[in-house]
């Protein structure tokens, strides 16, 4: 049976109908819902499938009259998110029509990946998740020596895992600490995903007490059918000293633990942040950067660099 694929604008998008194909797709994901799209690509576009079989999101922007897409900020994987299965050919026609861009960047999901015409690059990228499915005992038992004595660290401090932290305290928490360069508008787009998150109960925000009852690290997760996704991790020095984050990865790993759910750690490039990751036992699941370049290519990445103010 062929379907037809419409490519469709925001406005032209029936929300429910998206979030349920994101939701019963093989790996759904909070970044690929409406709600998330809204805040990290105003005016997102799509490619969509028959009755929201299968649909793709894009981040569709102009520069000098050259429309192109590239791959929002605060979205590890997107790609096709798709309910039923799709056939080579309709994957094929997917990959076809977002190739006629005369730039795009996108990171995808490995399960739709085909033979890509030669103008297009593919990288291969790590991304890590740990099963529940066993005991905590059994999970602990495949951790590495370095993240075991790291938690037996923790037991020497007298430390506290709560869930009730405001997501307003959680990002003024993240200002004074964090060790990451983003730009006032991407500042302003992960405050609105923090508190979107914790109110449309996507989102849980773990904090970690001293023994003087003082928050010294947050860590937010996302929870999505049978994923939970690290999002976004925090500590101060003092929690960094005492291995706070270890303590609340720990707790999350025992709670879920003899469970259906997948603990994403989303990445990482990085190999100090990849090795504490593995160190929980956590399995290689890559996915793959996908990228056309043209005789625009420069022109973006001038513009692009030239135009950031960091702070």
């Amino acid at each position: 049976m062929a379907f037809t694929i419409k490519y469709l604008t925001r406005n032209e998008i029936d929300d429910r109908q998206w979030d349920n194909c994101i939701k019963g797709s093989k790996k759904p994901l909070c970044s690929a819902l409406s709600w998330y799209l809204d805040i990290v690509s105003p005016n997102w576009h799509a490619l969509v499938l028959e009755n929201y079989h299968a649909v793709l999101p894009l981040q569709i922007k102009f520069k000098i009259g050259f429309k192109y897409t590239t791959h929002p900020i605060f979205c590890q994987q997107h790609g096709i998110f798709s309910t039923i299965n799709l056939t080579q050919s309709t994957i094929e026609q997917f990959y076809e029509r977002i190739s006629r861009f005369l730039f795009i960047e996108i990171q995808s999901q490995p399960y739709f990946l085909h033979k890509l015409n030669k103008k297009i690059i593919v990288q291969t990228l790590p991304n890590y998740e740990l099963a529940l499915n066993n005991s905590f005992f059994a999970i602990h038992q495949k951790m590495s020596r370095n993240t075991k004595g790291n938690l037996r660290q923790t037991e020497k401090h007298q430390l506290t895992v709560i869930r009730t932290t405001p997501p307003e305290e959680f990002y003024k928490f993240y200002l004074a600490h964090h060790k990451e360069r983003y730009t006032l508008e991407q500042f302003d787009r992960l405050n609105q995903i923090i508190h979107q998150s914790i109110e449309l109960n996507a989102g849980v925000i773990y904090s970690c007490l001293n023994d003087k009852n003082e928050l010294i690290s947050h860590s937010l997760f996302f929870f999505i059918n049978n994923r939970i996704i690290y999002f976004k991790s925090v500590s101060s020095e003092e929690g960094y000293f005492k291995r706070a984050n270890f303590k609340i990865l720990s707790t999350l790993i025992e709670e879920y633990s003899t469970s259906n759910y997948i603990l994403d750690f989303e990445g990482s490039r990085n190999e100090g942040i990849a090795r504490f990751f593995k160190g929980w036992g956590a399995q290689l699941q890559p996915y793959f950067a996908i990228r056309k370049k043209s005789h625009i290519d420069k022109i973006v990445n001038f513009k692009n660099k030239h135009q950031i103010k960091w702070i």
